[in-house]
């Protein structure tokens, strides 16, 4: 065990049974706070970072204030919380079972901290255009804090599982960020392996905590598990793994580059923004997956009709005027867009 002090007989018994009672309005207090502070940092971010950009829904500043939550608040809460513990705790395996009811506090802030991450989003309500698995992921981080402080055992746990997940979160932003850079994609690849990893390790912990219901620890580990391997589907796709790719569509712009697949096509052009070769722009919403293949799919057999009309080194695929937009156009030089109304309703 790794020993946090010698103290072993301080654990911090902070409510009687009396202040049980008030724990739950604390906790809502809490957690209204911490929402408040998340609004007020939306709004300082939008003014920071004025960027009309939409990134799977949601503006670029969102992704930005996301990943210096979790590059800078969140591990500056963990580590202070462990730090803390150093004098308190007999173990680090008794914090990871400790209640909510018995940590110090910064345990408690870091959950109220994640909490704000995921309602600031949803206030007044999630955008549109985003998906229903980015919905889905933000109800079900609510929901999971909400029942981990009341939880009777395995807060520590809860703490350290989220985090791990975060850290690969974290990456996944930077990705969404910066998709061409190749470092950062090598990173998010590495980091969100790691991290799904760690958190189903941690669920499998879970299993032994034994003053927890069998319907809390059977349910916090499917979800675990299922946002794990939904995670690591879409980092393998990303990297070209499985399904389309991540090259098919660039989020950053809105735009989907798609090559027909021709013999005889000239190389590709090195220039971003720019096509050679036989290749095919598509104005495009921001979501991608089947609805991206089913462009490409139609942008071939379309491309021989409008190949006369391209002019070499033409730029046909340019960021998005509007990109909610769920219409589908191919862009061809010296030519109307051709509306293909109704493809992606």
């Amino acid at each position: 065990q790794a020993h946090f002090g010698t103290q072993t007989g301080a654990l911090p018994a902070r409510f009687g049974s009396e202040q049980r009672k008030m724990s739950g309005a604390m906790h809502v207090l809490g957690l209204a706070v911490a929402t408040v502070l998340g609004l007020m940092a939306n709004r300082v971010t939008a003014r920071l970072v004025p960027s009309k950009a939409l990134l799977g829904g949601f503006p670029r500043w969102r992704w930005i204030l996301s990943c210096f939550t979790q590059a800078v608040v969140f591990p500056a809460l963990l580590l202070g919380a462990l730090w803390q513990g150093l004098g308190s705790y007999p173990s680090f395996t008794e914090w990871l079972r400790l209640p909510a009811t018995h940590v110090l506090g910064l345990e408690i802030c870091y959950v109220y901290a994640l909490f704000a991450s995921q309602a600031r989003d949803m206030i007044p309500r999630m955008p549109r255009a985003a998906s229903t698995t980015m919905k889905v992921h933000h109800w079900v981080v609510v929901l999971a804090c909400i029942v981990a402080l009341f939880a009777p055992q395995g807060f520590g746990l809860y703490v350290l599982g989220t985090f791990v997940l975060e850290m690969g979160s974290m990456t996944y932003n930077l990705h969404e960020l910066y998709p061409r850079v190749w470092s950062i994609s090598w990173l998010y690849q590495c980091t969100m392996l790691a991290s799904n990893i760690a958190a189903m390790a941690c669920g499998l912990l879970l299993l032994g905590m034994e003053r927890l219901p069998l319907w809390m620890r059977v349910t916090f580990l499917v979800a675990d598990i299922g946002v794990c391997i939904g995670r690591q589907h879409h980092a393998l796709k990303a990297a070209g793994v499985i399904g389309a790719g991540r090259d098919l569509v660039d989020s950053q712009q809105g735009v989907a580059v798609v090559r027909a697949s021709f013999a005889g096509s000239r190389p590709l052009s090195k220039r971003p923004g720019r096509l050679a070769g036989r290749q095919i722009g598509f104005r495009l919403s921001q979501r991608s997956g089947l609805r991206s293949v089913t462009a490409a799919a139609c942008g071939a057999l379309l491309w021989q009709g409008g190949q006369r009309w391209r002019n070499k080194g033409s730029e046909l695929a340019r960021p998005l005027a509007r990109p909610s937009s769920q219409r589908l156009r191919l862009v061809v030089p010296k030519l109307p867009a051709l509306r293909l109304a109704g493809l992606l309703q």
